[in-house]
């Protein structure tokens, strides 16, 4: 009698194993959704820190030279994803993400990044140095990456959205 308990035994552990099997993609869906929406696309307002990221919020005050407009503020929040890649949301005064910038051992979620400026992305014409570098200029959009395996920095903003006084030599 011993042979058939120990057949539902083997039986039981077979199921347990599929359904362990089973839930490994789901899982893996579920971590790279919430690396992917812990930040805000460049346009929209930043997204508040989810449990996969730890964020620090600074506000930027930029000096102008007199003849121009006065001093510029953005805000800046960076937040580190579960996959060790930092990213810098930088905010115009209006709450709108006008640059972001990324630093770490793989490259972001562009898509996620640049939000419904990913098209516009992928179908600018781009320089490539053959050492890693891209860069893609739409006229509004700008996105500049390199590195390699483990390096990777970049950023993108949105010539239309950035304060007065504010340029891309600006965000670090």
């Amino acid at each position: 009698m011993k042979p058939p308990a120990q057949k539902k035994s083997a039986s039981a552990q077979l199921v347990r194993l599929s359904a362990k099997r089973a839930a490994v993609p789901a899982i893996m869906a579920a971590c790279l959704l919430a690396a992917s929406a812990a930040n805000a696309a460049l346009g929209q307002a930043p997204l508040p820190a989810t449990q996969s990221t730890t964020r620090a919020t600074a506000a930027v005050q930029m000096s102008a030279p007199r003849s121009q407009v006065p001093a510029a503020v953005f805000t800046t929040q960076t937040s580190q994803l579960a996959n060790d890649v930092t990213v810098t949301e930088y905010v115009d005064g209006s709450g709108k993400v006008f640059a972001v910038t990324w630093r770490g051992p793989v490259l972001p979620n562009l898509q996620t990044l640049l939000g419904t400026y990913f098209p516009e992305y992928v179908n600018a014409p781009s320089s490539h140095n053959g050492r890693g570098f891209r860069s893609a200029d739409t006229g509004d959009l700008v996105v500049q990456s390199s590195g390699h395996m483990r390096a990777f920095t970049g950023a993108a903003y949105l010539k239309s959205l950035m304060p007065a006084g504010v340029s891309a030599a600006d965000l670090q």
